[in-house]
């Protein structure tokens, strides 16, 4: 059993004190994330970037070594969230209703109505069958493994992902997937490739100019130069 005498104690929290604010300004760092000017019309802007390396004008959600990598769910979005820490507690998004038959052999998403993509088209159970399809189709772009025999839109706000078996397991890599839209990525000849140069999500939120900021480091200690 370890004993710790009260001055150490008090030396130890400011340690880790000293070290929670050094991890957290370097969190911020890393992600290029910088506060945004006080908007003058209402608008707001957030700028992100990659952890490392050169930064590229990429917001391809499923591509890699981009910055969207990052910052995808800024602008794409799931049809359901759920807590990490614990996956039985989820939360409608694009969808406001799911439900699996009784052997899992099949889920059906009911989606949310007079939602537009950023712009101003409407989103429907089109783009989802497009998306989980663009998946199927490029392996190389279904980083998170979803698997299933056939999706299906049964109405404009309804899809249906059917399998060959029991599919529990595919719920939380289904509910993470970016849903894109359709009237943009059909005509894509690699979409892999694509860049995306005018990414377009649910939210009012565009890209603008991605801004390189370099922190300088001190070998030493490790941490972030200040200033």
């Amino acid at each position: 059993m370890k004993m710790y005498h009260p001055r150490t104690r008090r030396q130890g929290r400011r340690r880790v004190a000293v070290l929670a604010a050094a991890v957290t300004a370097a969190a911020l760092a890393l992600t290029g994330c910088t506060p945004a000017a006080e908007p003058e019309s209402g608008n707001v802007t957030l700028d992100i970037g990659g952890a490392a390396g050169q930064m590229q004008e990429n917001w391809n959600p499923y591509g890699f070594s981009t910055p969207v990598i990052m910052a995808a769910g800024f602008v794409f979005e799931p049809l359901v969230q759920y807590n990490a820490l614990n996956a039985d507690e989820t939360y409608p998004w694009l969808a406001k209703e799911y439900k699996w038959s009784d052997d899992y052999t099949s889920l059906t998403f009911t989606l949310r109505e007079g939602v537009n993509w950023s712009d101003g088209k409407p989103f429907t159970a089109n783009d989802v069958v497009f998306t989980f399809n663009l998946l199927k189709n490029n392996p190389g772009m279904n980083f998170r493994q979803v698997q299933f025999d056939s999706v299906e839109a049964l109405s404009d706000s309804e899809v249906r992902l059917n399998f060959a078996s029991n599919s529990f397991s595919q719920q939380l890599p289904i509910f993470s997937t970016y849903i894109v839209p359709e009237h943009v990525w059909a005509n894509q000849a690699d979409p892999m490739a694509f860049t995306n140069p005018r990414p377009g999500g649910h939210r009012s939120l565009h890209c603008g100019v991605l801004r390189p900021v370099e922190h300088p480091v001190r070998p030493e200690r490790g941490l972030l130069a200040g200033g």
